[in-house]
């Protein structure tokens, strides 16, 4: 029932970034559809229009219950981005749109967070980079009198602490 539900993803089998050529000459290029992310007990389920997501949705619920498990509708949270691109066309979709677990209304948010990151309505990733920015403002402010003004510490082992504990 989920044969071709999804969204669409092309990747080069040559081992470098799609280019415009590549695509041209359609060699190399994977094409797959994905249709869920799955982490532990975290799911992301993908779909390109609100009937296929609908379905995607009962049917991941109709799973979920025959294992013995439910699926928590306080929990779930669905996000529709207003513009995209398919098939090489841009598509507006009208928001609010409902969707229903059990025959109960999920959440519509305007920024969804899945394992730690985060993604916006406009599907782009400024609320990433804030919280990030911020993250490692705060690690460096914490090590910054201790280790980084620290004269007694030597240049490469205060670069390996900031790799380490900044960036990463």
């Amino acid at each position: 029932r989920l044969l071709g539900k999804g969204i669409p993803l092309m990747f080069n089998l040559n081992g470098d970034f799609v280019s415009l050529d590549a695509l041209k000459r359609k060699t190399g290029i994977k094409h797959i559809t994905i249709s869920d992310l799955l982490f532990a007990d975290d799911a992301k389920i993908v779909a390109t229009s609100a009937e296929d997501l609908q379905e995607m949705l009962d049917i991941f619920v109709e799973i979920t219950e025959a294992f013995g498990q439910e699926v928590s509708i306080k929990k779930t949270k669905v996000m529709v981005q207003p513009k995209r691109v398919l098939a090489g066309e841009e598509v507006e979709v009208e928001i609010p749109i409902t969707f229903t677990i059990r025959g109960e209304e999920v959440e519509n948010v305007v920024v969804f967070t899945y394992v730690g990151g985060q993604e916006n309505i406009n599907g782009d990733l400024v609320d990433v980079m804030k919280i990030r920015l911020s993250r490692m403002s705060f690690a460096f402010a914490i090590l910054r009198k201790r280790v980084f003004s620290n004269k007694n510490i030597r240049l490469v082992t205060k670069l390996r602490i900031f790799d380490t504990v900044v960036i990463t």
